[in-house]
């Protein structure tokens, strides 16, 4: 594949010639574009030399024919040959002034390439960047601002489904159409919960934008919060606790009370089994936010098994709960057998010694576990620990 030198650069731009009729344009442009490497400052001897380059490419390519221009357009987006990418647009757009306006269903396939070809660049140089990426530059196309609201939702699940670094400038850019404002809660929903499985932070900020966000169904809530709290990713902590906020502002979030409480569970269930950073914030923020004080007894035993699993140091705080009074002799017998099972605390055992139905726990299980309990505190620890705890509760 050609790829042009730097002294080839430097030699158009000192010679400030152009190619002398229709047919050597169009040769000189496909080369161009069909180049191993995009045009960039970084091939050219100096700044003088490089823009002597883009008046001559200017120059030419705005004398393009229409079907010429397009031709070039999607080989640029192919090559990533972003400098020259421009040139296309500013063309379309004299063309544009000249009656001949592209559409948006002309460009919908080739935003939609864009995008595709965008996510693959992750790990890249310069990942990130927008000044680098293709569908930023095509967006600048006024028949962007007549993409249809269905290409839109498509053009953003395209760039959430990659989960590349490039999708959250893609999502951004798409938030900024005017179509944007017009998608309804049934579409935006499956972008929030993609978004959110992703633990596309960013993304989900853009989203919450949209005046649908207010309309999402607490089921639709409860499913992008489990995601985004189930999610392995370990983002910084200030952006998952602003996910899990932002999901939270939306309306549907009044509706997660009584009967709606139980759709929070597996959210919180997924924190807690979640042993990255992400889980161990998302915990806190739902335990802190979440109106919790209609949840179901048995919840709160699951909620407290499973911290005593996964995140032990969560356990006071589900424990604090008023519900947690009114476990029955059975469920703390439950509890108590749990508690042998993952490795027993000092601080647990004490919690359930001085719940009022201890003293209702069959006699059975309840030896058991403390034994269970009391040689993990000997082969484990200091007597003086969970060992003299268990040791005591049974003399009770």
């Amino acid at each position: 594949m050609w790829d042009p030198s730097p002294s080839y650069y430097r030699s158009l731009g000192a010679s400030h010639c152009a190619p002398t009729n229709m047919e050597e344009l169009q040769d000189f442009l496909h080369l161009v574009f069909n180049s191993s490497g995009s045009i960039d400052p970084a091939k050219v001897a100096d700044a003088a030399d490089f823009s002597s380059w883009r008046r001559l490419f200017m120059s030419t390519a705005t004398q393009l024919p229409p079907e010429e221009a397009w031709a070039l357009l999607g080989t640029a987006v192919e090559r990533r040959q972003v400098h020259e990418l421009k040139c296309c647009l500013w063309e379309l757009k004299t063309m544009r002034r000249a009656g001949h306006e592209v559409t948006a269903g002309q460009l919908l396939p080739l935003w939609q390439r864009a995008v595709e070809l965008d996510a693959l660049t992750q790990g890249h140089p310069g990942v990130g960047d927008p000044y680098t990426m293709r569908l930023p530059a095509l967006l600048e196309l006024p028949a962007a601002q007549h993409l249809p609201v269905d290409a839109a939702v498509a053009l953003m699940s395209t760039a959430l489904d990659a989960a590349s670094t490039c999708s959250i400038f893609a999502v951004q850019r798409i938030c900024s159409l005017p179509s944007f404002w017009s998608i309804i809660p049934e579409q935006l929903a499956g972008l929030v919960q993609a978004a959110a499985k992703a633990a596309d932070y960013s993304s989900i900020r853009y989203l919450s934008s949209a005046p649908a966000f207010n309309d999402l169904s607490p089921a639709v809530l409860a499913a992008a919060m489990e995601a985004a709290t189930g999610a392995q990713q370990t983002p910084p902590t200030r952006d998952a606790r602003d996910d899990i906020r932002v999901l939270w502002r939306s309306a549907a979030a009044i509706h997660l009370t009584a009967d709606g409480c139980a759709l929070m569970m597996p959210a919180l269930l997924a924190s807690l089994q979640n042993a990255t950073l992400n889980g161990r914030v998302a915990c806190l923020v739902l335990l802190d936010v979440a109106s919790l004080n209609s949840i179901s007894v048995d919840g709160l035993l699951r909620l407290l098994e499973a911290a005593l699993q996964h995140r032990s140091r969560f356990f006071d705080r589900i424990w604090g709960m008023p519900q947690a009074e009114l476990l029955d002799s059975q469920q703390l017998g439950q509890l108590l057998c749990c508690a042998a099972k993952w490795g027993g605390h000092q601080a647990v055992v004490e919690r359930i010694c001085q719940h009022s139905a201890w003293s209702s726990i069959d006699p059975a299980e309840m030896t058991a576990s403390l034994l269970q309990l009391a040689g993990q505190g000997n082969n484990q620890r200091s007597p003086s620990t969970d060992g003299e705890q268990c040791k005591a509760a049974l003399e009770v």
